[in-house]
């Protein structure tokens, strides 16, 4: 599967994430998605953990998709093998986002770290939950251009 220049994301056949998609859209595609996190009391993300296709065998995968408030566009999304999204590293660059990187290439054929005007695609880890995720912060999540562009300047590589 793969990531467009559009900033589409087929994550498999029956899976698909695009810029400015809303909460209603990301269920009406098969599979079981359930309320992650809330905002005054509304789902603002969703996860869904499934049986990635298209390698040698599935692959338990765990996708979280977060929206600007209950009924706004797509904000991020975040993605991880279940095998390779826990364990500690000491500094933020280090084995699992090396390992995150690698499999998201093998895997949707695009080499992280991406930037386009859509959004920031990379592997970042968490060393307070100790978890290690590909996330794409899209520009439509951003309070403003301003802040959008302060970001992906600090994130140029």
């Amino acid at each position: 599967m793969s990531l467009r220049d559009d900033g589409t994301f087929q994550v498999q056949a029956d899976l698909v994430l695009r810029p400015g998609m809303r909460h209603a859209e990301l269920l009406a595609q098969p599979g079981e998605w359930e309320q992650w996190l809330f905002f005054d009391g509304a789902p603002v993300a969703w996860r869904r953990v499934f049986d990635a296709d298209g390698g040698k065998k599935p692959e338990k995968t765990v996708l979280i998709v977060t929206f600007d408030g209950a009924d706004g566009p797509m904000a991020k999304w975040q993605i991880a093998p279940w095998n390779l999204m826990d364990g500690a590293q000491s500094r933020p660059e280090g084995p699992h986002t090396k390992a995150l990187r690698e499999w998201f290439e093998r895997r949707h054929g695009c080499a992280l770290p991406l930037s386009r005007d859509w959004g920031h695609v990379d592997a970042a880890h968490d060393p307070h939950n100790q978890v290690t995720l590909v996330v794409c912060n899209l520009r439509e999540g951003f309070a403003s251009e301003r802040e959008w562009q302060a970001y992906r300047n600090r994130n140029a590589r």
